[in-house]
């Protein structure tokens, strides 16, 4: 996959396309984060595990305060 920018060097198409991997990368990581913090949210207004789960500290980072309250 070929940008059609004008670049110096192979060397710099390199690392363009080193970079745009590592973007791609991360934003799979994060759709991932995301889907698991919706399967975590479900989980824990549905099953008391879940809010279990939430109380103990597991997946803290993950889930926003607010929802904690709703």
């Amino acid at each position: 996959m070929f940008l059609p920018i004008p670049l110096g060097s192979q060397l710099e198409a390199y690392h363009l396309e080193a970079y745009h991997g590592f973007i791609h990368s991360l934003g799979v990581l994060v759709g991932i984060l995301m889907y698991k913090q919706r399967i975590i949210l479900i989980h824990s207004t549905r099953v008391p595990v879940g809010g279990l789960m939430y109380k103990r500290g597991i997946n803290f980072d993950l889930v926003p305060r607010g929802h904690l309250e709703a």
